[in-house]
């Protein structure tokens, strides 16, 4: 799988943290099912081809909230097009707050919804902490 996102960053009066955001995902996923009964096992799967171009933007705004914490609440959305074995389009919106510490930590969390034309949905949550030596 090869990934390369693009990001930029405008610094304007109201939004500091404010800028686009592109990528462009290729990958091939292979999925295998295993259906063990007794002394058998049967082994079925399937691959598929991956290709995802998209483009949207995102607005950050950090805020002080006491000497050592920081708040950084975010929204973003993104369209973009899905090709080769399973061509969509899609769209994914996302919402996040990031605490970040002048004490070398940080936790960022966010919260994703995705929508494509053929009417699926589907929502996702990230949570990470990160420590900086």
């Amino acid at each position: 799988m090869a990934d390369t996102p693009i990001f930029g960053n405008y610094k304007t009066c109201n939004f500091p943290g404010s800028g686009p955001v592109g990528s462009a995902t290729s990958g091939w996923d292979v999925v295998y099912y295993v259906n063990a009964q007794g002394e058998h096992a049967d082994v079925k799967g399937f691959s598929q081809k991956q290709l995802r171009v998209s483009g949207g933007g995102k607005i950050q705004h950090r805020v002080m909230v006491i000497k050592d914490l920081m708040l950084a609440p975010s929204l973003g959305a993104r369209i973009g097009v899905s090709g080769l074995d399973y061509d969509s389009v899609f769209t994914t919106i996302t919402a996040g707050l990031r605490i970040l510490s002048t004490r070398d930590w940080d936790v960022d969390t966010a919260l994703l919804l995705n929508l494509n034309d053929r009417g699926r949905r589907s929502m996702g949550a990230s949570a990470n902490v990160s420590y900086r030596f």
